[in-house]
């Protein structure tokens, strides 16, 4: 007979895998520790394989689980909602959900809606690079991200919110730029403070950089929009930015390049196993009513296992 995986040793791999701790996951499962060490240990005997690190202060998730945490947590995701289902009789927006996001001015308006209209839900949204968000949102740690591309990736699923223009921020005053766009040899010989690698923005930009003929610089990078505010506010120089970045800042205003494909697209993506989740269903219906789009489509399922 063919070895199978079961739901408690899912609900035990789940726990240690976030907690860092037997202990602490036998806590929220309300089982004994010995318990959640006999889960995973059968588990990874069955199969021959080591899905936690256990050589360190902490438990660690090994690189094989992260192959597969997305697909526990899609799982775990849709037995919580048919159990609010059949114990309410109605579909509740309940437990955990969490978000990611890499541009601020364009999540935290449909994350505030969302908060509000479901307030049973423990909402847990941090920033971070696209790059990142989407490791976090295939190995599982996410529900949902908002990231920067020029489209989604093709393991996953997602709607288009917006698309905005990337450009320069620069400061407003009487040693500013004064030109309305500038080319890319102006862009040149300026001091670019420039987003961290892992950033959508940042590869757009260099991607359309390259094919202008302008080498990679090096420089100063911020890892967040208030560094990047500071940076520019002092004179360092001048920051990659979107368009919508700027559009509330004062002491500072968007300067676009001349080029057509300096446009990024800002998603809504998720692992497509998690559409049917109530939580998921509610977020995506949530970020429609703020899409930029002249057109809302359906979500666009993507189902091969290349990444992006």
């Amino acid at each position: 007979m063919k070895a199978k995986v079961s739901f408690k040793q899912l609900q035990a791999l789940d726990a240690v895998a976030r907690l860092g701790s037997f202990t602490q996951a036998a806590r929220e499962l309300g089982v004994s520790q010995p318990t959640v060490s006999n889960l995973i240990y059968t588990l990874e005997r069955q199969f021959g394989c080591r899905l936690l690190d256990r050589s360190g202060h902490t438990i660690t998730p090994t690189e094989q689980f992260l192959q597969i945490g997305g697909h526990i947590k899609s799982v775990l995701a849709l037995s919580d909602t048919i159990t609010r289902h059949l114990v309410s009789g109605q579909d509740l927006v309940t437990g955990r959900f969490e978000i990611g996001y890499s541009v601020h001015q364009i999540a935290i308006p449909i994350i505030a809606d969302f908060v509000r209209a479901y307030p049973d839900l423990q909402v847990n949204a941090n920033g971070d690079a696209a790059q990142d968000l989407l490791e976090d949102l295939r190995n599982g740690q996410l529900d949902v991200a908002f990231i920067t591309r020029h489209e989604i990736p093709t393991d996953l699923s997602g709607i288009e919110i917006c698309s905005t223009r990337i450009g320069l921020a620069v400061p407003v005053g009487p040693d500013a730029p004064v030109k309305p766009a500038l080319n890319w040899l102006e862009v040149g010989d300026l001091p670019l403070i420039q987003r961290m690698p892992g950033s959508g923005t940042q590869r757009i930009f260099d991607s359309v950089a390259r094919r202008r003929g302008l080498p990679p610089k090096a420089g100063l990078r911020f890892g967040n929009w208030s560094s990047a505010l500071a940076m520019v506010q002092q004179r360092l120089g001048v920051a990659i930015a979107l368009e919508r970045e700027c559009e509330e800042e004062t002491d500072i205003r968007f300067l676009p390049i001349n080029d057509p494909l300096l446009t990024a697209k800002h998603f809504l993506v998720y692992q497509s196993a998690l559409l049917d989740t109530a939580p998921v269903q509610r977020f995506l219906e949530t970020a429609k009513a703020h899409s930029c789009c002249t057109e809302i489509t359906a979500p666009v399922s993507n189902h091969s296992s290349a990444r992006a």
